[in-house]
């Protein structure tokens, strides 16, 4: 049995994948940006012995990921989800 058969990919297929990551790709490329300071900043107060600060504000950041998930995921979608996405890691860093 041939699997390439069963599923092929063909130009329109893959045209339609590009499109679609398109669509995502600003989100996308704002991830490094808003999340650089927030992985900096861990890795100084680990360094530090800070672990204590570390893990509050990472539980403070799912929460407000959460929220944010629910509050902009139901009515954006995927884009909802980029923007809790940010909202999580601009909330680690302080």
């Amino acid at each position: 049995m041939d699997y390439l058969e069963e599923a092929p990919l063909n130009a329109r297929d893959a045209a339609g994948g590009s499109a679609e990551a398109a669509h995502y790709l600003p989100w996308s490329a704002f991830a490094a940006p808003s999340g650089v300071l927030a992985f900096q900043m861990t890795c100084v107060f680990v360094g530090a012995s800070w672990w204590l600060d570390v893990r509050n504000m990472m539980l403070l950041s799912f929460a407000a990921f959460v929220i944010a998930l629910f509050a902009f995921g139901q009515m954006f979608g995927n884009h909802g989800l980029w923007a809790a996405f940010h909202v999580f890691s601009a909330r680690a860093r302080d």
